[in-house]
């Protein structure tokens, strides 16, 4: 498939669609495919007889949330570092032989 049939696709199917749904549809959204990403492709949803919102692709970004939460991070290391000769592994709420198993698997699926 390539640009002009996707754009085909859009004209026949849910442009339809959306005339019949207006209210119901909120945004489409598509993946950065460079079929959909094509100039073609955006001329045809900036046309006026078009006007549905496109919403681009954003894969989720699981450390952007951990980034957010930065705080709890340096502190359990201050912790760690105010005790050097062991952590106690209730302290950080991890199972100390669950940690051991999912040490040794190196991070593939493990059985507690």
């Amino acid at each position: 498939m390539d640009r002009w049939v996707y754009r085909e696709i859009l004209s026949k199917n849910l442009l339809p669609y959306w005339k019949r749904n207006r209210a119901q549809f909120d945004e489409f959204q598509q993946d950065n495919d460079p079929k959909h990403a094509s100039k073609d492709v955006a001329r045809w949803f900036r046309h006026p007889r078009v006007n549905i919102p496109v919403m681009k692709f954003e894969a989720p970004r699981p450390w952007k949330k951990v980034q957010q939460q930065g705080q709890v991070v340096p502190s359990a290391a201050r912790r760690v570092e105010q005790n050097p000769g062991g952590y106690p592994p209730r302290t950080c709420g991890v199972d100390a032989p669950k940690m051991k198993t999912v040490i040794k698997s190196k991070g593939y699926p493990t059985k507690y």
